[in-house]
């Protein structure tokens, strides 16, 4: 799984940059209130390092 939300971060940035992955990031987080800080910190974490991503 880890894998697989590095490569759908590459996969955003190459669509529409460094917007694109934090609009997704948002509603991926905000779909799950109770996980929220969990999800984002698995997001940010993966991503850290594509295009002007930093964890």
């Amino acid at each position: 799984m880890l894998f697989a939300v590095r490569e759908i971060g590459v996969a955003l940035f190459d669509i529409g940059g460094d917007d694109m992955m934090h609009a997704t990031g948002d509603e991926v987080c905000a779909r799950d209130p109770s996980n929220e800080g969990r999800r984002s910190g698995i997001i940010n974490g993966r991503w850290d390092g594509i295009g002007g991503w930093h964890a």
